[in-house]
């Protein structure tokens, strides 16, 4: 915990240090917990050798934190430094990984900005990461009707499939879509999802979970026999109606072992 401790106070030191820089921005200020609640823009650097990757995460209580990339979770109390001691574990996985951490929460030129290290990633080092939500982000306008076209469903021997969603978010970044069928080509049912969870960053990066199974049970008889499996979607949400953006998708079982996994795309239907 000492050496921790030198790491966080060094954090701190750079917090104070960056103040009177002369760059003509407000002093950076630290925000309570409350403050930082909602969705925030995420670029995650896994190690020296890897290029950085874009996601989403989440802030709630005091201080907990959820990545999409890696899809974690970490928590600990923000102390009056904006200093955070970080420990928690991947999600969504067999492979369970626990994984320990620092960060520095700050507010400076109306952003908030959270920032530090996670270890013990499966990475060759230390990932870095940052965080960023403007003060007063409203995440209202992603929602609407979505398509989600999945490149192989599971359900059809690997034919590509679709599920229309109607996303429904919060100001802070939380949203929900209502259970759906996957259709073939030839609009004939698949699967079903049942009520989704989604969480979309200021800027449109987005990751969706939601039971996922046979059409009209949601149990994954034809894949392993047990259920719900789950589907999770990785992406960014296109910013105009009749535009698309790449995406990743994962199924996995009751168990979380993978199922299926491969590209999709999501096009933004209406308004």
């Amino acid at each position: 915990m000492t050496g921790r401790r030198s790491v966080m106070l060094g954090l701190a030191g750079l917090l104070v240090a960056g103040c009177g820089d002369g760059g003509g921005g407000s002093a950076a200020r630290i925000p309570s917990a409350a403050e930082l609640a909602g969705t925030y823009d995420l670029t995650v650097t896994p190690d020296e050798d890897t290029p950085p990757i874009d996601g989403v995460a989440l802030v709630s209580g005091n201080l907990d934190i959820e990545l999409s990339t890696p899809y974690a979770g970490l928590g600990g109390p923000l102390e009056d430094d904006g200093t955070v001691a970080l420990e928690g574990m991947t999600l969504g996985s067999d492979a369970i990984m626990l994984l320990s951490g620092e960060a520095l929460a700050q507010v400076r030129d109306g952003v908030y900005r959270i920032s530090g290290t996670i270890t013990n990633t499966g990475f060759a080092g230390p990932s870095t990461f940052v965080m960023e939500r403007g003060v007063g982000a409203d995440v209202r306008s992603e929602s609407g009707r979505c398509r989600v076209t999945l490149s192989r469903s599971p359900q059809c021997l690997d034919c590509v499939s679709h599920i229309d969603l109607d996303l429904v978010v919060t100001a802070a970044g939380t949203g929900t879509a209502a259970g759906a069928f996957e259709l073939d080509r030839g609009g004939t049912p698949l699967g079903q999802t049942g009520d989704a969870v989604v969480n979309v960053a200021p800027h449109g990066a987005f990751f969706l979970g939601a039971p996922y199974g046979d059409a009209g049970s949601l149990l994954c008889h034809g894949l392993v026999g047990i259920g719900p499996c789950r589907l999770s979607v990785r992406g960014t949400l296109p910013d105009r109606p009749g535009t698309s953006r790449d995406a990743s998708f994962v199924i996995q079982d009751f168990f979380t072992f993978e199922v299926a996994s491969g590209g999709a795309t999501v096009v933004r239907l209406d308004d």
